[in-house]
């Protein structure tokens, strides 16, 4: 019998090849999403703005896990695309970045930045703490930090130690000794709490026990019947004439 018979491309169908075939007529797309033809097959646009050949079960373009280092996988159109975390990039997230070059000045106060894999370490300066060194240690909350009664006033990134008197050094660890350059001439120094005392030896007085005692001048004259007082350097010499022989006889007190 005489006739004709057409072999179609997947798209197309009738006899002559004339009907366009297309994916989307069976409904392939599930809840509501929208179905796209192309030739050669189709693509559902999921509600989620996302895209597969049904938008249900396992994304095709994911289903690999091509995204590394923690990086989550969306599949587009016609591709997937990875939303890298922290600290990552590249198409998979394959590259650290590396934050103490692409943010100079990560970590304040002087603190000193190291890369790792998807992240950073700030080593700190002293007195700063926090993730990149931006807080101040408050080193007056530890009670102990002036000794002997002194106030902890905080600094940024450090603190002084203000002395109570008698007291000196970074933490008032140290007794102010008021003797060591102070000389009694005649008498012996104390330090005190605020100040030092000359204790003067017998015959002198003054802060620094180089002033003569005249006891020649005392409101009572330490010589009696008539004998003569002589003042000297801490002592005083009493003049008087025997009764006896009428010579002068001298004796001297030591104070």
């Amino acid at each position: 019998m005489g006739g004709y018979a057409c072999t179609c491309d997947r798209d197309f169908t009738g006899n002559n090849c004339d009907v366009k075939i297309s994916e989307c007529d069976s409904f392939p797309c599930r809840d509501g999403s929208v179905c796209l033809d192309f030739p050669g097959g189709h693509e559902c646009v999921c509600n989620n703005g996302t895209a597969s050949q049904n938008c249900g079960g396992i994304k095709e373009y994911c289903s690999s896990a091509p995204c590394t280092n923690g990086g989550t996988c969306v599949s587009t159109l016609y591709n997937f695309t990875c939303h890298c975390p922290t600290g990552w990039e590249g198409m998979r997230c394959e590259n650290d970045i590396d934050e103490c070059t692409t943010q100079p000045g990560v970590c304040v106060h002087g603190s000193t930045c190291t890369n790792t894999n998807g992240g950073f370490i700030c080593t700190c300066s002293v007195g700063y703490t926090g993730n990149t060194c931006e807080s101040d240690i408050n080193e007056c909350l530890d009670l102990n930090v002036c000794e002997n009664s002194g106030t902890c006033i905080n600094l940024n990134g450090t603190y002084t130690c203000q002395c109570s008197t008698g007291f000196t050094g970074s933490h008032c660890e140290i007794t102010i000794d008021f003797c060591a350059n102070v000389t009694c001439s005649h008498g012996r120094c104390k330090s005190l709490a605020d100040g030092f005392v000359c204790s003067c030896a017998q015959g002198w007085n003054g802060t620094y026990c180089n002033i003569d005692i005249d006891e020649c001048d005392a409101h009572v004259s330490p010589c009696f019947h008539g004998a003569t007082c002589i003042n000297g350097e801490g002592e005083y010499t009493i003049t008087f004439v025997s009764t006896l022989k009428r010579v002068p006889i001298i004796k001297k007190r030591f104070i």
